[in-house]
């Protein structure tokens, strides 16, 4: 198989493609990063090549933020993001974003600011080496009359940093993509406006050779430009004009391999149809032509995943639900069947169906590349006990293996997951336990190759 020649979606519940195997429970510990909050915990992370972590919690509750980092070897070290005030109320609770390049790491995260003219800056923070600490890189905002918010961060492995955010002028309804760029060891410059008025929060990712994209929907068209070593592009269209299209997410490889996927909505009379579609770039090309991955007569309107694989593949994963009836009548209770399929990138035609799994609810999935493939993670609740797992499955060579118990959610709250790559080969999951009222934990586990 050629790189970039296989690109396979996968549902947000999986298991084994042979169905039989048993789980691996010793693969997998969990262990508590942070613990009890109030509230939920919302998870952003990244790591870089080597596989050094860092991880921002936020509580929704009380807007406390928690810095979690882990070199190569070693456990976690926390660290509070003290003296910086999260805006409330611009965009929902605080929701900081981390990137991570060879050693460099940087945070973005909208504030509050007293500034006349200004409601909000997008705060930056940066570590230009692995023994390095955190320092300020400034906040940044198109200029006097505009709240910034909403950002998505990237860096490369000189240190070289893509931020982009959402702008809205003061009194207008609204609001535009804005991106700045930091050269290497430098000051970012200034923010430019790069999309007409409606656009969503953008989204991310970035090569450590510095080649990123960003990505965002505006009036239910998805949208991106690239930018490359600094110089920022030209909005493109992705997404057909025929369809109503959102919730994108970006995934670029280590050699600047790409992928945006995306849902869409045909428009047509009787009803459209919810469809995944992506766009695939080689590390030397341009973005191929657009291609529909999905056309379950129902499916989870949650953001796709995606990653570039350890072979240069292109991986997106997503939840499939198809909801049926039971009894020979029709009428008995509703439940939900969870499919996986594969995709190929040239033509976009399905493979078979690997499996079916029945299940009450799903979280959105994770994906991250390992040194042969990819690691899917994502939660399910199991209508027999109701308890909230967290599931993971290796795909390799468009196989995907057997899926593991990585651990159990005891409340009701977020399901959210977050997988990062740890290492050559290896990978960490996270993710948030609302507990039994006793404040939410940030769990965390190591898996081997």
């Amino acid at each position: 198989m050629r790189r970039n020649a296989c690109l396979f979606a996968v549902a947000g519940v999986l298991v084994s493609a042979t169905g039989a195997a048993a789980e691996s429970r010793a693969r997998v510990q969990a262990s508590e990063v942070v613990g009890p909050t109030p509230g939920a915990v919302v998870i952003r992370g990244a790591a870089d090549a080597l596989g050094r972590q860092i991880v921002v919690a936020s509580g929704e509750i009380e807007g406390t933020v928690t810095l979690a980092m882990r070199d190569v070897t070693g456990g976690w070290q926390l660290r509070p993001l003290s003296g910086l005030d999260p805006a409330m109320g611009v965009s929902g609770p605080p929701v900081p974003v981390a990137a991570a390049g060879d050693g460099v790491a940087a945070i973005a995260l909208t504030q509050n600011t007293f500034v006349e003219g200004v409601d909000s800056t997008v705060r930056v923070l940066i570590r230009d080496r692995a023994d390095g600490e955190l320092q300020d890189a400034g906040s940044l905002s198109v200029g006097i009359g505009h709240a910034a918010s909403v950002p998505a961060i990237g860096v490369g492995a000189d240190g070289r940093a893509v931020v982009a955010f959402r702008t809205q002028p003061r009194g207008a309804r609204l609001s535009s993509v804005a991106i700045a760029v930091r050269e290497p060891g430098g000051a970012f410059g200034p923010a430019r406006v790069v999309s007409a008025p409606g656009a969503e929060p953008p989204v991310i990712a970035m090569s450590p050779l510095g080649r990123a994209v960003v990505a965002w929907s505006r009036h239910a068209r998805v949208e991106a430009v690239t930018v490359d070593r600094g110089t920022v592009g030209r909005p493109v269209p992705f997404s057909s004009a025929s369809a109503s299209a959102g919730t994108p997410f970006v995934a670029v490889g280590a050699h600047g391999e790409a992928v945006v996927a995306w849902w869409e909505l045909s428009r047509r009379r009787g009803g459209g149809q919810q469809r995944v579609v992506a766009v695939t770039r080689s590390r030397t090309g341009a973005f191929r032509s657009r291609v529909v991955l999905g056309r379950p007569p129902i499916m989870h309107g949650d953001r796709p995943a995606a990653t570039i694989d350890g072979r240069g593949n292109a991986v997106v994963a997503w939840g499939t639900t198809v909801v049926t009836r039971g009894g020979a009548l029709r009428r008995g209770p509703s439940s939900s069947r969870i499919d996986v399929r594969f995709a190929a990138t040239r033509t976009g035609r399905f493979g078979r169906l690997v499996h079916a799994e029945r299940a009450a609810a799903i979280a959105p999935p994770s994906a991250a590349p390992t040194c042969d493939g990819a690691l899917l993670t994502w939660t399910v609740r199991r209508p027999a006990n109701k308890r909230r797992l967290v599931r993971t499955a290796r795909a390799r060579n468009g196989v995907l293996g057997p899926a593991t118990t990585a651990g159990a959610m005891l409340g009701s709250g977020s399901q959210s997951v977050l997988t990062l790559p740890r290492g050559h080969c290896g990978a960490t999951l996270l993710w948030h336990d609302s507990g039994l009222g006793f404040g939410a934990r940030l769990m965390a586990a190591d898996t081997l190759p």
